[in-house]
């Protein structure tokens, strides 16, 4: 495997922010990030701020690999300050990608739980190994999605048509579909290489109609494919407004 970074410990964090209601709000355009430090040959080429009731942060984005070389172990650290302007928290998570080939752009997601109050986004910071010797197999390939509204079921109240309430019970319970704000994207990825790729795992991104990101979502869909295997994934992400399209991107450790 490519990857040392520990992300067995992001996707855990990772599980615990989907724990919670998917929704969130984005924060005003002056408490986005200013300040980026990038590995050579890799950028922030998109991001966007969330919180969910000052319970959870998140920070998604997406890190594009301008450079001839493979970069290895990808992260994105998040600085935050306070009002007064001092550093109060730092927090890294790797990328959705174990590792970057020239010319990719890749999925980032930095979760926060119990963030510090009045805390603003100050600086995002891109590191990874840029290796040219390394060939990945760089197997795993969506072949199939297909995306829809989560529905969800409720018990919602109604009242019977022409039915006098001090006769009769004009009241009756009935458990309804209700369409949430969050998009339910499902299909199958493939093994297309010639050797097993193992953490296995598919990133959604959302954008608006001028193109640019709006949110993110990832799931893993397998440990281990074996050449030719394929499986199945489901990943349920905020369908924020604006957001007109989304794309699919599978990835693997090696």
């Amino acid at each position: 495997m490519l990857r040392s970074f520990s992300r067995a410990a992001a996707l855990a964090l990772a599980a615990l922010a989907f724990a919670l209601p998917v929704n969130g709000a984005a924060l005003p355009a002056a408490q986005q990030p200013v300040d980026f430090d990038d590995v050579a040959g890799a950028r922030v080429a998109s991001w966007r701020v969330y919180t969910y009731q000052n319970d959870v942060l998140w920070v998604v984005g997406e890190i594009a690999n301008d450079s001839p070389s493979v970069l290895l172990q990808p992260s994105v650290v998040a600085r935050f300050v306070d009002p007064a302007g001092v550093l109060v928290l730092t927090s890294e998570a790797p990328l959705d990608a174990a590792y970057m080939l020239p010319g990719q752009v890749s999925t980032f997601r930095v979760t926060v739980v119990s963030p510090p109050p009045f805390i603003r986004l100050a600086s995002l910071e891109v590191n990874g190994t840029p290796s040219a010797a390394l060939q990945p197999i760089d197997g795993a390939r969506v072949i199939d999605q297909r995306g829809a509204y989560q529905e969800i079921e409720e018990d919602r109240l109604f009242t019977r048509e022409n039915c006098d309430p001090d006769k009769h019970d004009c009241y009756y319970v009935e458990r309804v579909k209700v369409r949430t704000e969050n998009y339910l994207v499902e299909g199958t990825v493939v093994n297309a290489g010639p050797l097993p790729i193992h953490n296995v795992r598919v990133s959604v991104a959302l954008y608006d109609q001028s193109g640019a990101l709006v949110n993110t979502g990832v799931s893993s869909a397998a440990a281990v494919l074996a050449p030719g295997q394929s499986a199945s994934y489901s990943v349920l992400v905020y369908w924020a407004p604006g957001t007109t399209r989304f794309t699919v991107r599978a990835y693997s450790d090696d």
